[in-house]
């Protein structure tokens, strides 16, 4: 029997407009009535979900940063941030090899290098978190950073640079996160675990849990869930790692499997 739900954000729950399956915050009340809990696991950071949390109304703690955190509506309550001697290697090697990134603490967003795939979250957090431009002078070492984004014009381009730091640096966890974006946190960081701790916290087990994905940073989810639900827009190797797979994010795939699976 399902008791914990959780759903990833961007592609899943939200179309390609960013607006919320519109079936969602009446089909989360009606999974309360059933005592089962819905919640989410995002790669965005605390400030782009603050909307999301507040529309659905989340009472439950939710999963950031690729699961480098959990939150409870503003409250840090789990945080696996990157290791502090491993960042400034790390972004001085992304830097030599000119590969666009955004290094994301509580406070800080370090940047480096414009890309279109980085410009919209710069501009969303530009009065939310302080903005550094990366340079060799700056001492980021007493900084606790939860993630870093980069961004590749080819997935095969960043194949080296990626052995190189994974080989520097084995407690890190450098995956494709979706489209020829790769995101860099620490070795505990990823939604899976991030949904073991959590299910440990509301007492479930495994074959309790369903979650809904639709990237490559939502495999670690499936791994972790009895019941693994590919959103329709996913590619066919995420669709592989699920049980299921529902209609795409721009047609309430999420709230259309609960509904069916649950009989709301």
């Amino acid at each position: 029997m399902i008791k914990l739900v959780v759903a990833d954000c961007d592609g899943t729950i939200l179309d390609d407009h960013k607006k919320i399956d519109p079936q969602l915050k009446e089909v989360i009340k009606l999974l309360k009535q059933k005592n089962i809990i819905f919640t989410l696991a995002t790669g965005r950071n605390i400030f782009l979900m603050e909307e999301v949390v507040q529309d659905l109304d989340l009472e439950y703690p939710y999963i950031i940063n690729n699961g480098a955190n959990i939150y409870q509506k503003n409250k840090m309550i789990e945080n696996y941030s990157l290791p502090k001697e491993a960042v400034q290697p790390i972004c001085s090697i992304l830097e030599n090899e000119n590969f666009p990134f955004l290094a994301y603490s509580e406070k800080e967003l370090v940047i480096y290098s414009k890309h279109q795939l980085l410009e919209g979250f710069k501009e969303k957090l530009k009065n939310k978190l302080e903005h550094i431009e990366f340079n060799l002078s700056i001492n980021f070492s007493n900084i606790p950073f939860f993630k870093i984004t980069i961004a590749t014009n080819d997935v095969e381009d960043i194949k080296e640079t990626k052995k190189q730091i994974e080989e520097l640096f084995p407690n890190i966890n450098f995956k494709r996160s979706e489209g020829t974006l790769f995101t860099i946190t620490s070795s505990q960081a990823t939604k899976g675990n991030a949904i073991q701790t959590l299910a440990s916290m509301l007492g479930c087990e495994k074959d309790e849990i369903m979650v809904f994905g639709d990237n490559y940073n939502d495999i670690t989810m499936f791994d972790v869930a009895s019941v693994g639900v590919a959103m329709g827009n996913s590619d066919e190797t995420i669709k592989q790692c699920a049980t299921h797979e529902t209609s795409d994010n721009n047609h309430n795939g999420v709230s259309e499997f609960l509904i069916k699976y649950f009989g709301l």
